[in-house]
């Protein structure tokens, strides 16, 4: 995909990451709300996987947000372990809620997967963070791309003009159950579609995708925070 990311500063409200799996009583992996203050680097998040924060030194936690405080290319991820996802199939979703507070050009937030943990890179898609692993793009004019994973350089489905003006409800979804897994997104109530309309796409299974996380990228320094994220799987 040839596009010129454009600037944005974001505000995501709230922040709160939360990793569970879902089976007859919901557990709890991970459980984040980025309260307190300081470097998210090493910071421990609540939960039975009681996982710490690899994260840009540009990371700070403020009162229940997660602040980039520079210029470039900055990521916080949590390692999962190697093969996560395909520990047990079923269908797993990432759900983030964000709120933007100002749009420019040549910025984008991402939230998924990722096969590496340099927090300090350059993460354009497909990125050395991500790795060609499957995540959710947004960029400051209002448009999001899903992109499936395993080397794919260009997206699978959009979604073209997102209303900055409300929080937004982010949603990634892979489905393992089969030999060939599949992975769909939404923001808010409207799926990213591909041409024909298609809301669900084939995907290699991500054995690589060891992390989980966010990314902000270029342009000024942002605001960002987690609103109550969550990674849930149910058979």
């Amino acid at each position: 995909m040839n596009k010129s990311f454009r600037l944005l500063s974001v505000l995501c409200a709230g922040a709160f990451l939360v990793l569970t799996q879902v089976r007859a009583e919901e557990t709890v992996f991970i459980s984040e709300d980025f309260s307190g203050g300081g470097p998210i680097i090493g910071h421990r998040a609540a939960g039975e996987l009681e996982l710490s924060w690899n994260a840009s030194d540009q990371f700070h936690m403020a009162d229940g947000m997660l602040l980039q405080t520079s210029k470039g290319n900055k990521s916080a991820v949590l390692d999962l372990g190697l093969g996560f996802l395909s520990q047990s199939p079923g269908i797993y979703r990432m759900k983030t809620t964000v709120k933007w507070v100002k749009s420019d050009e040549k910025q984008f937030l991402s939230v998924g997967f990722a096969d590496g943990a340099n927090v300090e890179t350059n993460h354009n898609p497909p990125g050395s963070v991500w790795g060609g692993q499957p995540f959710l793009l947004i960029d400051g004019i209002g448009d999001a791309y899903l992109y499936a994973g395993r080397g794919r350089t260009e997206p699978v489905a959009s979604l073209q003009g997102i209303d900055f003006g409300s929080p937004l409800a982010l949603q990634l979804q892979i489905d393992t159950r089969g030999r060939k897994w599949a992975i769909s997104a939404k923001i808010g109530q409207d799926s990213l579609v591909d041409s024909a309309g298609k809301s669900e796409f084939p995907m290699e299974p991500a054995l690589k995708s060891r992390y989980v996380g966010i990314t902000v990228s270029w342009g000024l320094p942002t605001t960002v925070a987690i609103d109550k994220t969550e990674l849930t799987f149910e058979e």
